[in-house]
């Protein structure tokens, strides 16, 4: 193409520069120019998608996200797939009713269509079922959150298992 371009940092300087070469007929033409912000920028994104790996990806927590409007799933963390049991490509193709035995899911959508935009609105954590991939109903804890998403109004949902918990709460009422 005729032109070669590289970035350079100068640690002396603590300067971030780019350099592109274009050649010229009288011999080299050099443009230098400071891409500091652009650099930091770059930086900032990447630590912050590092976060973002840590606090979904890698959350012991099952978590999903679905459109708000479509209510289709469009994230899901490792946790969710071995809680579910259900594979990531699986799990990115269902519709979040498909989570909720009876309908349960419809309770959830009436507390999020409230009208609240993304990011103003938590609701309490409530108690509720969810349906495994084998057809397994599970209590959960479940809380959520509304946020924007590659321009979605999106709910993250948060979800730890309670079915143990629940049958030794029952188990120890009987035998009060």
């Amino acid at each position: 193409s005729g032109q070669h371009t590289f970035v350079a940092h100068l640690k002396f300087e603590h300067s971030w520069l780019e350099y592109a070469f274009r050649n010229h007929p009288a011999g080299c033409v050099v443009n230098i120019r400071d891409v500091a912000d652009l650099q930091a920028t770059q930086r900032l994104l990447a630590s912050s998608e590092q976060y973002n790996q840590l606090i979904f990806a890698d959350n012991p927590n099952a978590m999903w996200i679905f459109d708000r409007d479509s209510l289709r799933i469009l994230a899901v963390n490792r946790a969710a797939t071995v809680f579910y049991g259900f594979q990531r490509k699986q799990f990115l193709e269902l519709h979040m009713g498909a989570l909720f035995p009876d309908g349960e899911g419809t309770a959830l959508l009436s507390v999020l269509s409230n009208g609240k935009k993304p990011q103003s609105a938590q609701c309490a954590p409530q108690i509720c079922k969810q349906k495994k991939s084998d057809g397994q109903l599970v209590l959960v804890e479940l809380a959520v959150g509304l946020l924007a998403l590659n321009g979605h109004d999106a709910v993250l949902v948060s979800i730890s298992d309670v079915t143990d918990r629940h049958l030794a709460d029952r188990s120890l009422r009987r035998e009060n």
